[in-house]
């Protein structure tokens, strides 16, 4: 952050004019302390980006100074803007890869579910077959034991 003071000398203008500008525009500062008014990097872009457009449109013939200091104010705002660059960059590589482990861990669990799921079926399909075989042996039984022979029908 910084005050209007360091924008106003970095511009090459009066303290005042830029905190006129500011006031006139309705341009918050990000806060206040000790009567000093702290800009962040949003408002100091703001404030930077207008005075270099006002000032290329009224005065066509820059001298020395002020070419050298917009110069500076152009690449200060550059290096600004490729550092957020270069922070949202990570972030967004950091994210990709948060997605990829979510994604392998969903996988994993969906993997997880159909064994479970699979083994369960198994399960109930063994149960019913030995429920099955329980029943005609007792009924064999029974009807070796009466003299009774089943018949078994066979699926065509």
């Amino acid at each position: 952050m910084k005050t209007i003071k360091q924008i106003a000398d970095e511009l090459g203008l009066d303290k005042q004019k830029v905190y006129r500008y500011v006031r006139k525009n309705h341009i918050s500062e990000a806060h206040q302390k000790g009567g000093v008014m702290y800009c962040d990097d949003v408002v100091e872009t703001l404030i930077i980006q207008h005075f270099i457009n006002n000032d290329v449109h009224q005065k066509p013939h820059h001298d020395v100074h002020q070419t050298t200091s917009s110069d500076a104010v152009i690449d200060a705002v550059i290096t600004m803007l490729k550092t957020e660059l270069d922070t949202k960059n990570k972030l967004i590589e950091e994210q990709q890869q948060t997605i990829s482990k979510l994604t392998e861990t969903l996988a994993s669990a969906q993997r997880t579910t159909q064994a479970e799921q699979l083994l369960h079926a198994d399960t109930k399909g063994i149960s019913a077959f030995l429920d099955a075989e329980t029943k005609l042996s007792r009924a064999n039984f029974w009807g070796r034991l009466f003299g009774r022979k089943r018949k078994h029908k066979q699926k065509e």
